[in-house]
This record gives structure tokens, C-alpha cells and sequence, in this order.
């Protein structure tokens, strides 16, 4: 692919980029439209893969995030697997903060793009105080609805004095923004001198983003900005001066992720072995960080 020397990585300002790919609007499997590609570069210095020639303005959202896709409905036995998941992946998510949270007694924890709360409403009341932030409108009311402490503000811009926290948690947040310089530098004015942040991100360099390229399942194109790998995470952490503490990848957040990532052909092929292929896979990681 040809290097673009005009271009710049958006996580390390490197000019050693390369067109990767264009890519159709997708959410998950589904393409929801084919009039427009998107294009992504790989930046050869610190690996990022990310979208460039988007202007992330008002219209910008209001095209891109005006979809259904985010709400899923299933009925009968696929809600009660889906709702299995649910709960396994809070377990997990659970477990990662009472590791590592060295508070003893009631934590305080900021969950940054909260959705409709489920995360928040899992938690133990007499545990944490919870607070979430929400832009989406009707995922604000969803979550108002549960009686949870919520507010309607951009972390990146955010004015209001919410003080500091013990936790700060992003799942599946970094993807969608195209400043995570700025993204880190902010979080760090909220986390208390022993705190920890939580990042879950999809991984760009995984089975299923090497095999399935512009089909990657977590592409999400236009809507993920910027995808990481392990290097890419390493780089942004370091220039924001936080510490990785641990980064592990969970085959039950999108169970069949690398399965719809793959052609039709070769998806059915590694169905008998698809266990061992998602545990290996590692199509999405979280990341444990301390300032």
C-alpha cells in the first residue's frame, strides 16, 4: 500500500502511515449501507489502525449514530442466553475492579458512556457510589429510569465538578473517539491518586481483524475511529503517563465475533474448532491503568 507522508496517526503524530483498507458502513455482521467507503490507514510506528477523511462534527453523529443498531431484541431462549452473557461479562468486569482497586470500603466509580446503565445497576449499591455518563439521549433516559446518578456530558469537554474517583471505567468507549490523547489526559484529572482506569477496545491486531480485514466484525465503520493493539495501547498509555497494569482478552463479551468476522466460506469451516480458535483470537482486550 502506498505511504501517505501528508497524514498523521492521531495516537503517536507519526507521518509513516499506510492506506489499510475501505471500508462499508457497518455495525457488527450487518452493512447498513453500501453508498458510502470509509477509509483506514495503519500507522506503521505504533500500529493504530484508524479512520481518516471524516470531519467529527454535529452532522457527523447525527448521520452515523441515529441508527437502531445499538438495541438489540431478542425473545426466548436467545434472551436468556443473551442475558447469561450479560451477567458472565459483568462477573468478569466485576472481578477486574475488586482486583485491583486497592480502596477497602465503599468506591467510588465513573462509568464514561454508561448506555442505559446495565453495568452500573449490576453494582452493589452499598459497595459503589455510581455515577454514569451518557450522551445518547434515549440510553440517558433508559438509565435516568433506574434511579442511577447520570449525567448528559462529553467527558472530553465536561465542566462540572463531579470530583474524583476510585474507578473509572470505559467499555468499549476509546474506539469512538477521535482524540484519546485528550480522552487519557481527562481522565486522569477525575482518578484519585490510587484509583484505576478499565478500558475495554476491540484488538486490531486479532484473528479476526488479520483474516477478515474490511469484514472485521469490530470495524464499525464510520463509528470506530481509532483501533488498537497491544503497541498501539502501550503508546498512548506512555505519552499520557499512565501505567498498564494488566490488559486480558474475554471470549464471552462478543461470543461470535471472529465467526462473523471470517468469508461465509471459512466461517463454517472452523466451526469444530472454534473454541480453541476464540480463546486465541483475542478480538477484544481489557485494559487495567494507573496514573
Amino acid at each position: 500500500m502506498k505511504i501517505n507522508k501528508k497524514i498523521h496517526c492521531p495516537v503517536c503524530r507519526s507521518t509513516d502511515v499506510i492506506k489499510t483498507f475501505r471500508a462499508l458502513s457497518t455495525h457488527g455482521k450487518t452493512v447498513l449501507s453500501k453508498k458510502e467507503k470509509f477509509i483506514y490507514y495503519t500507522c506503521q510506528n505504533c500500529n493504530s489502525l484508524f479512520l481518516y477523511g471524516i470531519k467529527f462534527n454535529k452532522q457527523y453523529y447525527k448521520k452515523y449514530y441515529s441508527f437502531k443498531g445499538y438495541q438489540q431484541n431478542t425473545k426466548g431462549i436467545f434472551e436468556r442466553i443473551q442475558k447469561f452473557l450479560e451477567r458472565r461479562n459483568f462477573e468478569k468486569k466485576l472481578l477486574f475492579i475488586n482486583s485491583f482497586a486497592r480502596k477497602k470500603g465503599k468506591l467510588r466509580i465513573l462509568d464514561v458512556g454508561c448506555g442505559n446503565g446495565s453495568f452500573l445497576s449490576f453494582l452493589d449499591p452499598k459497595r459503589f457510589e455510581r455515577v454514569g455518563l451518557e450522551l445518547n439521549a434515549e440510553e440517558y433516559e433508559a438509565a435516568k429510569k433506574k434511579k442511577l446518578k447520570v449525567m448528559k456530558e462529553d467527558i472530553l469537554t465536561m465542566k462540572k465538578r463531579i470530583g474524583k474517583f476510585d474507578v473509572i471505567t470505559l467499555w468499549h468507549v476509546l474506539e469512538h473517539i477521535p482524540d484519546p490523547l485528550l480522552l487519557f489526559t481527562q481522565l486522569k484529572k477525575y482518578l484519585k491518586s490510587n484509583g484505576v482506569i478499565i478500558i475495554s477496545t476491540p484488538n486490531s491486531n486479532s484473528w479476526g481483524r488479520r483474516l477478515g480485514k474490511e469484514q472485521w466484525f469490530h470495524l464499525d465503520a464510520p463509528r470506530h475511529i481509532i483501533l488498537f493493539d497491544k503497541r498501539g495501547f502501550h503508546t498512548l498509555a506512555k505519552k499520557t503517563q499512565l501505567t498498564i497494569e494488566s490488559s486480558e482478552s474475554d471470549i464471552f463479551e462478543f461470543p461470535l465475533d471472529l465467526f462473523w468476522s471470517l468469508s461465509s466460506i471459512n466461517r463454517y469451516l472452523i466451526i469444530p474448532f472454534y473454541p480453541i480458535a476464540k480463546a486465541f483470537s483475542k478480538e477484544t482486550i481489557t485494559y487495567v491503568m494507573t496514573s
